[in-house]
């Protein structure tokens, strides 16, 4: 099949939904299709050197707001860089306090009139605007919207209605939903656009449960081309695990408003566990003796801290039932991995339900006993997980399940 995939990101940054955008271009590359790209260009933006280049057959590339451009690359070269060569390997919160001043003026002085005139895709629209001259004579058989940033999925909306791209299937993905999202200030204009974007395709795929069951019930109309799939991993790690200790990491963001991260830090504080915690947050965790506070760092150097790792930690979300991408990340590994659940009860137990049946995860709530008790349980060999990746969860696999109805048909 001939396929477009229609991304309002630069596929070349190092971000979590990057990674999931690349596993479904990799899932359909792996199937043996050919596979077109409309995304954001590199140009200007903090790519990371060590994602490979996607073997796509084109890219059509539109370069992002210069705002973005610039706070992308002040927040990931400088900000970090400078973080991460501190020897004291403590915090540089003068680095920090710098950075966070520097942004609330320019973010201040964006928003004041600018921001607001763009409407509800803000700084994305001026990506939009350049990439709506896009035009082809290809037909393809499945254009592919993924989000976030939402834009990507209007702009597949408005190219297919001015007739400056044809296919016979639309699908939109969406990693994340938009009107109940924790950064939306906009509630009545955003949920007006996400019920006419849903609308519109031949299919809506979401990556979690619970997130389809609340999109069905705030979208009514759009209920029955609704479905969920699982987000495929993005690579497979066969490292073996690490021998006669337990190193626990920890490794993505953990702001406040959307995770706890506080009672596992105190529980892995108290246990005296070697842990790495590695993400950006509001908090100010401090290093301990036993425990390594870093921000985010590159998909090369997450490798490594991996490979040293004897456990991984994953923690849902405080509520909306949205899931971790790096759940599936780490189902890829031969690690053992604490799943901590978060949430509602109804939450809790839905997320249970579906990722227990893989024998491949050791839950727990997230509360420093449950935590603790979960650890020695791992540390003491007391556990019987299967620790063999999750094949289900490959790109090949989950692009075979979105298109299983084209190829029923």
């Amino acid at each position: 099949m001939k396929i477009l995939f229609i991304v309002g990101s630069c596929l070349s940054v190092n971000s979590s939904a990057n990674l999931c955008h690349r596993a479904y271009i990799q899932g359909a590359i792996a199937s043996g299709h050919e596979c077109d790209v409309i995304a954001v260009s590199p140009m200007g933006m903090p790519v990371d050197g060590a994602l490979v280049n996607l073997k796509v057959r084109k890219e059509y590339l539109y370069r992002a707001a210069a705002y973005s451009r610039l706070a992308n690359s002040f927040k990931s070269q400088k900000s970090l860089n400078s973080f991460l060569s501190n020897k004291n390997s403590q915090i540089n919160y003068g680095i920090i306090i710098g950075f966070k001043s520097f942004m609330g003026k320019t973010i201040r002085f964006v928003k004041n009139g600018y921001l607001k005139s763009l409407g509800v895709y803000g700084l994305d629209y001026l990506w939009f605007k350049r990439a709506r001259w896009f035009k082809t004579e290809d037909c393809y058989d499945i254009v592919i919207s993924l989000s976030s940033p939402v834009i990507g999925h209007e702009l597949a909306a408005r190219l297919l209605s001015r007739g400056r791209l044809r296919t016979k299937r639309w699908v939109q993905i969406w990693e994340d939903p938009w009107y109940v999202d924790l950064y939306n200030t906009r509630k009545n204009e955003v949920k007006l656009k996400e019920s006419n974007l849903v609308a519109l395709p031949d299919e809506v795929i979401y990556v979690t449960p619970i997130t389809l069951r609340n999109q069905q019930s705030l979208y009514p109309l759009s209920a029955r081309k609704m479905r969920w799939l699982p987000l495929p991993y993005y690579y497979k790690d066969n490292s073996d695990i690490k021998k006669n200790a337990l190193a626990v990491s920890y490794l993505g963001d953990y702001f406040s408003y959307a995770r706890n991260l506080v009672p596992f830090y105190n529980a892995v504080k108290k246990l005296n566990y070697e842990t790495m915690i590695v993400g950006n947050s509001d908090l100010c965790l401090k290093n301990t003796k036993n425990i390594k506070v870093m921000p985010r760092v590159g998909i090369t150097d997450l490798k490594i801290i991996e490979r040293g790792t004897t456990l991984l930690v994953m923690l849902c979300n405080l509520g909306g039932g949205q899931i971790p991408g790096k759940i599936y990340q780490y189902a890829a590994t031969k690690k053992y991995v604490l799943f901590i659940l978060d949430g509602t009860e109804e939450e809790k137990a839905i997320i249970y339900n579906y990722f227990s049946k893989f024998n491949r995860f050791v839950f727990c709530d997230n509360n420093i006993k449950d935590i603790s008790n979960a650890l020695k349980k791992i540390y003491n060999k007391k556990v019987s997980v299967d620790n063999s990746p999750v094949d289900y969860f490959s790109p090949k696999n989950i692009f075979k399940e979105i298109v299983r109805d084209l190829y029923a048909n």
